[in-house]
Order: C-alpha cells, then structure tokens, then sequence
C-alpha cells in the first residue's frame, strides 16, 4: 500500500469516526482531520505531484506554463491554458461528505488522464480544490475550442461514479458536470497573470451559464 492510499484512507477513517461522536468531541476528531490534511497539502506542495490524485500541482503547472511562455516566445507557437472546474463541488461534500468528494476527485483525475491523447495526458494537473488546469503546446484558438467540445461531449456521456457517501450511511451514484474555460498565449494576452485570468472568467461563465454559482 502506497502512502497516498495510506493517507487517503487515514483521512476517510477519521472523518468517519467523528461522525458517531457526540459533541464536543465531534467538532474536534474533524480539527484535528482538517489540520491534518492542511499539513500534508503544505509538505506536497514542496514536491510536483498531487498526492490526492496523482496529477501534476501546481509548483510543476507554475514551471511548465514559464517553459510554454518561452518556446511560444522563440518558436512562434501559440499554447493554451485550460481551467476546469467541478460543478457543484461543495454541495456534493456538504451531501455526502469530505471523503466522497475525494473520490469524485480521483476518478474525475483518472478521467482525464484516460479519455486525453498522450501527449495532453502529460500536461494535465491539479491546481487546487476542485479545480485541474490542462496546458496545451501548439494549440491555438479554434484546436481549443474543438478540444473543450470534445471533452464535454466525453463527459456528457459519463454514467457516474459509484461510491458511498459517508453522511448519506449508502452507496451513491454522483454525476458530476464541468465547467471549462480557456485562454490561448500570445492571442488573447502576453501577460500570464491576465492568461489565468483571463480563463478563471471564461470558466466562470460557462458555469453561471449552466445556472452554477
């Protein structure tokens, strides 16, 4: 058994414990497991694999996306930043649990990094939360927008992960939806700062555009 797997069943151990205590003791077994898990998430970001989800984080997003910048600088090629996020992700813990919301995680993980081509498979990471981040060499405006199309049309025939939702005490199938946006170097900005940004907001619409806050 690997660490992560250690920690993740630790972590899902513990919550659940804290569930049949009474109060105070609940409120603080659930401290104790959310200091825990700030305290590994503080030791993996000195490394540049996610520990949650075996993807890239963000201290190897942060030095992929610089070396991107200058092979597009030197070769006059375009790359795009892509930021996905999970709809509805806090509703899904509050529902069923912290230790829920880690599987939906890993499997949305394991999705990407199944249904993407090789090359993009190499470039996928975890930035945070329930947010991943895909960069993508070579790639300008409309090969991304083809590229957003097929991965929602990918996840639009999703059936669901099976799983147990903690708070719930049952077996659960959950569909989670995604909300993607992007933004293309040297097309849209030059900056990185406003790439991200610009992105974030174009992610952020899609979302509300679902009716998703």
């Amino acid at each position: 058994m690997d660490g992560q797997t250690d920690l993740n069943e630790w972590l899902a151990g513990f919550y659940s414990n804290a569930e049949s205590l009474p109060e105070p003791h609940r409120t603080s077994f659930l401290k104790r497991a959310d200091e825990a898990r700030t305290l590994f998430e503080e030791l993996e970001e000195q490394t540049l694999v996610d520990r949650m989800t075996g993807l890239f984080n963000e201290r190897k997003l942060d030095l992929d996306v610089e070396a991107a910048k200058a092979k597009a600088k030197r070769y006059d090629n375009p790359f795009t930043y892509y930021v996905i996020d999970v709809d509805r992700f806090k509703e899904i813990n509050d529902t069923h649990g912290h230790p829920t919301g880690d599987v939906v995680l890993r499997s949305i993980a394991n999705l990407l990094k199944n249904e993407l081509r090789e090359h993009e498979r190499q470039q996928v990471y975890r930035k945070g939360g329930d947010e991943f981040v895909l960069v993508h060499e070579k790639t300008n405006k409309a090969q991304a927008e083809g590229f957003v199309s097929r991965l929602l049309e990918f996840f639009s025939r999703f059936q669901g992960i099976d799983t147990y939702s903690h708070k719930e005490d049952k077996r659960v199938n959950i569909r989670p939806g995604l909300s993607i946006g992007f933004a293309t170097y040297p097309i849209d900005t030059t900056d990185l700062s406003q790439l991200y940004g610009i992105a974030d907001k174009n992610m952020y619409r899609a979302k509300e555009g679902k009716g998703d806050r």
